[in-house]
């Protein structure tokens, strides 16, 4: 079901893999990719970006590291709409955050 502002609740890991997985994802200062295997790769700035990242439940669930600090885990609410996907902390009660999604191999459907 669609949502204010077209948003669209990502709600299964088997949802997720088609429409975000393997994608290079880019906001403000960050160029990333959740790949398909559950891992976290790309960059924050000038600082490497790496993690891993499950679904449970309804939730995103992801544990990262940006350089050499561990900002542990989190459980997030997905969303998209065309060409976007965006991720709430807090089990979607926190801060939100607006990413582009690009074309790639991995998951093979689209964001919209």
């Amino acid at each position: 079901m669609t949502g204010q502002g077209g948003w669209t609740p990502v709600e299964s890991r088997a949802e997720f893999l088609r429409l975000v997985a393997g994608r290079v994802l880019e906001g403000d200062d960050a160029v990333f990719t959740l790949h398909a295997d559950g891992t976290i790769s790309g960059w924050i700035g000038e600082e490497p970006l790496s993690g891993t990242w499950d679904w449970r439940g309804r939730y995103f669930y992801r544990r990262t590291r940006i350089g050499g600090v561990d900002f542990g885990a989190c459980f997030e609410t997905i969303e998209v709409r065309a060409g976007e996907m965006r991720y709430v902390r807090d089990r979607g009660h926190g801060v939100a955050h607006v990413v582009r999604v690009r074309p790639g191999v991995e998951g093979g459907g689209d964001a919209s």
